[in-house]
């Protein structure tokens, strides 16, 4: 499912955002799983069992998801 909606053809939108750590299709992959995996929210997914698999912190989600170097209404159309 996620491969279909070829995120990684978008990559260059995070470009320049992200300088170290996990990248940011790493995350953002993540965040579209949520619905598939029953997660309603960061906090919840930190939380549950899911997150033993990406093992990462709450900030790490949020300080992407509050980019505002992000444009993230390109990234929407262009993923639609």
């Amino acid at each position: 499912m996620i491969k279909s909606l070829k995120i990684g053809k978008h990559h260059g939108l995070f470009f320049g955002v992200k300088k170290k750590g996990i990248s940011a299709m790493t995350i953002i992959t993540i965040l579209i799983t949520f619905p598939f995996i029953d997660q309603k929210n960061v906090h919840k997914f930190v939380n549950s069992y899911w997150n033993k698999f990406a093992g990462f912190g709450k900030d790490v989600y949020y300080r992407l998801k509050n980019n505002s170097k992000i444009k993230w209404r390109k990234f929407l159309f262009a993923v639609v």
